[in-house]
């Protein structure tokens, strides 16, 4: 079991299923929805996930697509605007920001991604596979929790 919640609490989760390794994006888009130099994201399976308060609190901002699809997507608590997790049933995987988990997911990072857009004042050095330009989709992190259906 895996729970997380916004800054403020108001919005809050639980996954009750497998948890994908973290995959860090430097996009960006990513880059500035985090405010920081990546932002850490793991993946878990819609079906496993569930909103335990506040799923009406949560608001959307989109951007168009910028190089192929899809667009930008991101989900906020209208309260607080810490990022969380936006539940669509009909997707494969739900991406959850890592640094909205509450204790230790069990997984760790598994690799970077659009690190052709990192930025010079951070210097990841942590030895992890870092792809320039995405990811093959082979390799995605979240397929982990996919591949657990085989």
């Amino acid at each position: 079991m895996l729970e997380g919640s916004c800054l403020c609490g108001d919005v809050a989760w639980r996954v009750d299923g497998p948890v994908s390794p973290v995959e860090s994006c430097h996009c960006s888009r990513c880059r500035k929805s985090s405010g920081s130099a990546f932002l850490p994201m793991l993946a878990v399976k819609p079906r496993d996930f569930r909103f335990l308060r506040g799923e009406d609190r949560v608001q959307v901002f989109r951007l168009p697509v910028l190089r192929r699809p899809p667009g930008y997507t991101r989900p906020f608590c209208s309260r607080c605007g810490s990022p969380v997790p936006l539940l669509d049933p009909a997707a494969p995987i739900l991406e959850i920001p890592a640094g909205t988990i509450d204790g230790d997911p069990g997984v760790e990072t598994k690799q970077h991604i659009f690190t052709d857009q990192s930025v010079p004042w951070h210097d990841c050095r942590d030895g992890l596979p870092r792809y320039p330009v995405g990811v093959p989709e082979a390799e995605r992190a979240w397929r982990a929790v996919l591949d657990d259906d085989a």
